[in-house]
């Protein structure tokens, strides 16, 4: 499923969840004692994952935290790679193309401004948040052995960011929802997960085969849904 469906999917939810907050009484989203953990699910441009958030405010518009998530990335193309072989005139499939073992945990720290607080009577808030922070990428190679996978996992560094738009949700009960969409900045110092080498039956390496293309940078459009729970 692409970034296109995905939004479009979180743009009806959000829709949906507003709908049913503009009926609920007011409830004191603006309290400066707000203290919200919770879960996130989001889509990017080139991966998908989860991650858990804690945030407080610290004035009735202003509120910090931090968010941890993991992020597994996937190839470029959903179509296997048919290698015709003219020796032994058969063709067969090699691996997905799209075959890519990397993931990628991020570690932000967040600010988040509230808008209109003390303004709207009913329990959500529009705001814009901005999440930076070191990011770490596990990249194990392309084998199917997963025990040489895991013996053989690399790793790179670097810092990472984005900022988002999005409206917050509470509800009686203290429980929050949230929904945003921004841009993922993300570029490593050197190109990770580099396509593996494939060979035909004589051992020979096969050139002609399209695959995908090793990168540094993971930027991109990233849409977020997050649950919470105020305590």
């Amino acid at each position: 499923m692409n970034i296109n469906k995905i939004l479009k999917i979180l743009i009806l939810f959000g829709l949906f969840i507003g709908s049913t907050a503009f009926a609920q009484n007011r409830i004191p989203i603006d309290d400066p004692r707000n203290k919200i953990a919770g879960l996130s699910l989001f889509q990017t441009s080139s991966g998908a994952g989860l991650g858990g958030f804690f945030e407080k405010n610290v004035s009735s518009s202003d509120k910090i935290g931090t968010t941890v998530r993991l992020i597994v990335q996937r190839g470029e193309n959903d179509y296997p790679i048919n290698y015709y072989d003219p020796y032994y005139g058969t063709t067969y499939s090699l691996q997905r193309s799209d075959k890519r073992r990397i993931s990628m945990l991020e570690t932000y720290f967040n600010y988040k401004r509230l808008f209109f607080t003390d303004m709207i009577a009913n329990n959500f808030r529009p705001y814009v948040q901005l999440n930076a922070g070191p990011v770490i990428a596990f990249d194990p190679p392309n084998v199917s052995e997963f025990k040489e996978r895991i013996n053989n996992i690399s790793t790179a560094f670097t810092f990472g960011g984005n900022i988002n738009v999005g409206v917050d949700f509470l509800w009686e009960g203290n429980t929050s929802f949230s929904i945003s969409f921004g841009y993922d900045m993300m570029k490593f110092n050197e190109k990770l997960d580099p396509p593996p080498t494939y060979y035909d039956r004589e051992g020979n390496v096969v050139e002609d085969v399209e695959t995908y293309t090793a990168k540094s940078d993971y930027s991109g459009m990233i849409a977020i849904i997050r649950f919470g729970k105020k305590f």
